[in-house]
């Protein structure tokens, strides 16, 4: 259903994420046209706990 998605979409993954893989991160990309796809190093699973700050950037940069 991912495909069906045809609204500007950010998809912001942890490099070290050891409960969803990176290639489930990637083949969303792949499905949702026209969706960007950011990797953040040094977090996992939560990254938008761990990184907070360059999560921020990333939406702050996709919604201008």
């Amino acid at each position: 259903l991912a495909e069906q998605i045809k609204v500007p979409t950010l998809i912001i993954w942890g490099a070290e994420d050891d409960t969803t893989p990176i290639s489930q991160g990637i083949r969303l990309n792949q499905l949702i046209s026209g969706s960007e796809f950011k990797v953040i190093s040094g977090a996992g699973h939560f990254v938008h706990k761990e990184k907070p700050e360059e999560v921020a950037e990333l939406i702050r940069n996709f919604a201008e």
